[in-house]
């Protein structure tokens, strides 16, 4: 787990991310919170639309017009080296320890 001491904008794509997917795992398991749930999944995929579009998990014909559709919240996420140990668990095409190494790109 990395624990930061400060919120950045780095930090964006993560916690929507990690909000999404806590939603759809929850999905599967709640009956009674379902229709709250599905709420939840649309109103965020609504909200988020850019990023969402921007880490390919939507598409959009103008990406301009969605909400936090800006490359930013994308290259803040990518460089900041405290998520680099995150980033390196999603990369399956890289084993963790070449990933980890700062001689690797």
């Amino acid at each position: 787990m990395v624990l930061f001491q400060s919120v950045t904008l780095s930090l964006v794509i993560p916690a929507v991310l990690t909000l999404y997917n806590g939603v759809l795992e929850q999905l599967g398991d709640v009956k009674s919170l379902r229709k709250l749930l599905l709420t939840q999944r649309d109103h965020s995929k609504y909200r988020f639309a850019g990023i969402f579009v921007n880490v390919k998990m939507a598409f959009s014909v103008d990406i301009s017009k969605e909400a936090f559709s800006s490359k930013v919240y994308l290259a803040a996420a990518v460089l900041d080296p405290n998520l680099k140990q995150v980033l390196c668990n999603y990369n399956e095409d890289q084993d963790e320890a070449a990933c980890l190494s700062s001689d690797s790109e």
